[in-house]
């Protein structure tokens, strides 16, 4: 049976909802950065933890730019098939049936037009399972990181150890490619 075609939809939206959110408060972290000496009543992340919580980050900010692309692309297939569809409805006002010749071109937009939907129904569960991954992602970071306060020594040693390791990552890569 197929996926009803706006199902995604909804879900979509909500997803751009919270990605536009996350990306304009541009730091995902609502816990107390503490500076040197600063007294703090809760828990405290370590450096490692801080680590971590800026790969769930990473996987979020990742998971939003590959839910906007979807939707992106998802909203060009709709336009396609509502052109389609107008275009279809608008031939077969003055379709002669009696022309065998124009009826196969009537048919062959149809058999176009299922093909969208088609399209449109397979990518409704692709959608949706990056939609699962970032909200888990979200209640993860949400749950483990974003209420708790960090040192923001410990956040600058965390965010360099970071960016070294993927700097490491990309040397490792470029190597690879060249030999």
């Amino acid at each position: 049976m197929p996926t009803p075609r706006y199902s995604g939809y909804a879900v979509i939206a909500w997803a751009l909802v919270i990605a536009q959110s996350a990306a304009a408060s541009g730091d995902m972290f609502r816990g107390s950065g503490l500076k040197p000496g600063e007294a703090y009543s809760g828990r405290v992340m370590t450096v490692d933890e801080l680590d971590a919580c800026l790969g769930i980050e990473a996987d979020i900010r990742t998971l939003d730019s590959e839910i906007t692309h979807a939707e992106m692309l998802r909203s060009l297939e709709d336009s396609r098939y509502r052109g389609l569809g107008h275009r279809i409805s608008t031939e077969e006002q003055f379709l002669d049936k009696s022309d065998a010749k124009a009826v196969e071109r009537f048919n062959e937009l149809v058999r176009e037009l299922q093909q969208l939907v088609n399209a449109l129904n397979a990518g409704v569960e692709p959608i949706n399972a990056r939609l699962d991954r970032h909200a888990a992602a979200v209640e993860r970071f949400n749950t483990e990181c974003a209420a708790y306060g960090y040192n923001e020594s410990d956040m600058l040693k965390a965010r360099s150890a970071r960016e070294r390791r993927l700097n490491a990552e990309i040397t490792a890569r470029k190597q690879a490619e060249q030999q």
